[in-house]
């Protein structure tokens, strides 16, 4: 029985089918590696903005005005983080750049706590909520900050 190609031409053909199957694997745990990294990053990016938060709660006097100006000088020029602080009743008592986060977000509602990500005017963002508790306050008054940093340069890398 005859093949209706040579030898050469079958191991070429097996050599380029095996090689193709090792890209295409090597592709996909690349960029589940590549979207896994970036979610840390996003993780470790929102940390330490709650982090700075909470240093600046610690460090202000009750004047909430003092407060809302050091964190306005904190966040400047910082245009990819929206930040919401709200009191326990979910009134809005202070705000930087509220339009990334859903409109049910800037009406009271809260964000999980774990991470959760939406698209806001063609942009997408990742965010999450944390209650801090005021300094010198009594144990049942906490601040919840919610907090939204723009992702849209990690989709536009992506894609």
């Amino acid at each position: 029985m005859s093949w209706p190609f040579s030898l050469t031409a079958r191991i070429a053909l097996l050599f380029a089918l095996l090689t193709a199957s090792l890209l295409v694997v090597v592709g996909a745990v690349l960029g589940r590696a590549v979207d896994a990294h970036f979610r840390e990053l996003d993780q470790h990016e929102l940390a330490g903005k709650f982090t700075l938060i909470q240093n600046l709660m610690h460090g202000s006097t009750d004047d909430a005005g003092a407060l809302g100006q050091r964190m306005a000088d904190a966040f400047a020029g910082q245009e990819t983080i929206g930040v919401l602080l709200r009191n326990s009743d979910g009134e809005r008592l202070f705000a930087i750049r509220a339009e990334h986060f859903p409109l049910a977000q800037r009406q009271g509602a809260p964000l999980p706590d774990q991470a959760t990500m939406w698209a806001q005017n063609g942009r997408q963002f990742i965010g999450r909520e944390k209650p801090l508790r005021l300094p010198g306050a009594d144990a049942g008054q906490w601040v919840h900050v919610a907090l939204a940093l723009d992702i849209s340069h990690h989709a536009h890398f992506l894609d």
